[in-house]
């Protein structure tokens, strides 16, 4: 487990040496927390993070096994929590891109490879999109560590990898899975030009994920539509959405 501290501002030697002893004698007393990362963020936004990170005490990684991949992740990265869900998940998607003969599949959202991982054992090549920086080096590490020689890893947002030279094609096959607000318009519109055989959509708000379907629904099909209780007693569920290309 790894702990996380932000505050709004930078800390002179004597908050810093006070807070990592803090939490140096949270390590001790839990057992459980191998390490302890500070974040600055000095903006007023939506987003968790500032830029500066500094390690407090122990390790600012974590290694954990989802399924039979080894992945490292960081304080910032995204990673779902019912490990067991997503690995259901992930493996269903693996099952699926496999029963579509897939070889050139672009993944959108990648974060540390989680999906990535399960989509380079079925398919030729991978190409793995992740804008958050921290992200997408341990994206590359976790390939590496791996054996996923077949995926190729851009650190771009999905708008800015899908307007390029790199984001035209071909793709068979379009798996995106978009944080609770959705894909953006331009995100949709850049698979619409892609036109794949196959989109693989995986969400975590039933309503954005309708709304995104029903832009993409133009030349396409729901052939499959799954849900997944990965988070128990509450009321969200997690969708799995397949889209096929209609035959003319």
């Amino acid at each position: 487990m790894l702990a996380g501290t932000v505050v709004s501002r930078g800390l002179d030697r004597r908050e810093f040496g006070k807070l990592r002893d803090v939490h140096q004698k949270l390590m001790s007393r839990s057992g459980e927390i191998s390490g302890s990362v500070l974040n600055i963020k000095e903006t007023r936004d939506n987003f968790v993070w500032g830029p500066a990170f500094r390690t407090l005490c122990g390790s600012k990684f974590l290694t954990t096994l989802l399924g039979e991949y080894e992945l490292g992740i960081d304080i910032s990265a995204f990673f779902q929590v019912n490990v067991p869900q997503a690995e259901r998940i992930f493996s269903r998607v693996r099952d699926i891109t496999l029963g579509f003969g897939s070889s050139e599949t672009l993944e959108l959202y990648s974060g540390v490879g989680s999906l990535s991982a399960y989509l380079a054992g079925v398919a030729e090549r991978v190409d793995a999109v992740e804008e958050w920086r921290p992200a997408a080096r341990l994206m590359k590490e976790n390939m590496d560590r791996n054996g996923a020689g077949n995926v190729r890893v851009f650190e771009r947002s999905a708008e800015g990898f899908l307007s390029g030279e790199d984001g035209c094609g071909p793709y068979d096959t379009v798996v995106l899975d978009p944080p609770r607000t959705g894909a953006s318009e331009a995100v949709l519109k850049g698979v619409a030009r892609i036109a794949p055989k196959n989109i693989v959509y995986i969400s975590c708000d039933p309503a954005t994920l309708a709304r995104d379907a029903a832009r993409l629904a133009d030349g396409y099909e729901i052939s499959l539509l799954e849900a997944y209780d990965m988070f128990p007693q509450t009321s969200h569920v997690e969708s799995l959405c397949v889209l096929t290309k209609i035959r003319p």
